[in-house]
């Protein structure tokens, strides 16, 4: 059975029944990087794999945290023991971050007004996709591409 640890710096309630680890509100009590450390150890303990959600800090607790439970997981894999490991979002960043060892990995990017086309292949079936909800015409117009 997979039992999975949910990292979450905001303490997000979609990750209700998943063990979770909640480094903001932690951080708030003034915990220390030692006590937080071993809790997230002993939270590991009690999974078998990990979803780092949020985050997008190269500095602090956050990170500090992430940093050592990504260190325990390439263990446990070094030692056959699988552990899967999912970056979300920040996430993903933050372990970019971790494994290229390399803090300023990411360049600043302004999004805001910068629209992209998305150019389906020839013949896909939207219906077997996360647009389906949409009609092929309204998705097309919508990521610029053709009606």
């Amino acid at each position: 059975m997979l039992k999975i640890l949910v990292v979450d710096k905001w303490d997000n309630p979609c990750a209700s029944r998943l063990h979770k680890l909640h480094i903001r509100r932690r951080e708030e009590r003034g915990e220390e990087r030692r006590e937080e450390v071993n809790y997230a150890f002993q939270k590991l303990t009690l999974v078998n794999g990990l979803i780092v959600t949020g985050g997008g800090e190269t500095t602090g607790l956050y990170y500090e945290v992430i940093d050592f439970i990504f260190k325990i997981v390439m263990s446990k894999n070094d030692d056959v023991d699988h552990f899967p490991l999912l970056g979300i979002c920040l996430g993903f960043e933050l372990l970019t971050m971790i494994v290229s060892e390399d803090r300023n990995i990411l360049e600043p990017f302004d999004a805001a007004n910068h629209a992209s086309t998305l150019h389906f292949r020839d013949g896909i079936d939207l219906k077997k996709t996360l647009f389906q909800r949409r009609g092929s015409d309204e998705v097309y117009i919508f990521y610029g591409g053709r009606a």
